[in-house]
């Protein structure tokens, strides 16, 4: 009887031990599924961000940019751009043909607008003081009346900033455009942003849109000065 009892003991202990390793089982299978499906909607929430032009800022003490898909109708470009905080002014700028070429960086003609300020960077060129906050910036390129026009507008993505931070819009008709870009129609190359953040130092300039008209005769988008280019530079 006494073998009986222990060995009885021993089946109970052995049960109880099964029980405990699949409960213990079970719960490191449903733990480790969660971390699947969870995994799964990160991969699926930045896919999703991506798509629609959010930006996801890791270094706020770096420029993030981003293109904005499905911008608008025509040659329209939409950008959202974290700037830094901490002091900084910036601008944003653009320039409509007349573009640097090889690769060189544009340059803002005459002094570079403030805070709150809309400027003439000189023929076909205007620019959008700016401080840290992140911003939408849609450029468009369009023909009213016959006549090529452009325009740079500029608003903080926070509605509650928005007086704070600057922006507005900017743009006229576009000067000489006879026999050149947009008025002629070709071939051209897309550069700058694209859909994928770009991330970049806020004391450098970052060319957001370098979009080259390509003419006869030229076969190399950095050999070609029609088209546009936007870029954003910290304020000296």
């Amino acid at each position: 009887m006494k073998l009986r009892r222990l060995s009885l003991q021993n089946l109970l202990f052995l049960v109880a031990c099964v029980g405990v390793s699949l409960a213990l089982y079970v719960s490191l299978q449903s733990q480790w599924r969660m971390q699947a499906e969870l995994a799964t909607l990160r991969d699926e929430n930045q896919r999703i961000r991506a798509e629609f032009g959010f930006l996801d800022v890791a270094d706020p003490q770096k420029i993030h940019a981003v293109r904005v898909p499905f911008s608008g109708p025509g040659r329209t470009w939409t950008y959202r751009v974290f700037l830094p905080d901490g002091g900084n002014q910036y601008y944003v700028a653009c320039r409509i043909n007349d573009l640097p070429l090889d690769g060189e960086l544009p340059q803002f003609g005459g002094n570079p607008p403030g805070v709150r300020t809309i400027s003439s960077g000189g023929k076909n060129s205007t620019g959008i003081g700016l401080t840290g906050g992140e911003y939408l910036i849609t450029l468009s390129v369009f023909v009213e009346d016959g006549l090529p026009k452009y325009t740079i507008h500029c608003r903080a993505s926070d509605v509650s900033k928005r007086s704070g931070q600057g922006g507005g819009t900017g743009g006229s008709g576009i000067v000489g455009a006879e026999n050149k870009w947009p008025i002629r129609r070709g071939a051209f190359a897309l550069g700058g942003v694209a859909q994928q953040a770009t991330v970049a130092p806020a004391d450098e300039p970052l060319v957001l849109l370098d979009y080259r008209f390509i003419s006869e005769g030229i076969k190399e988008s950095n050999r070609s000065d029609q088209g546009i280019i936007a870029w954003i530079e910290m304020l000296p």
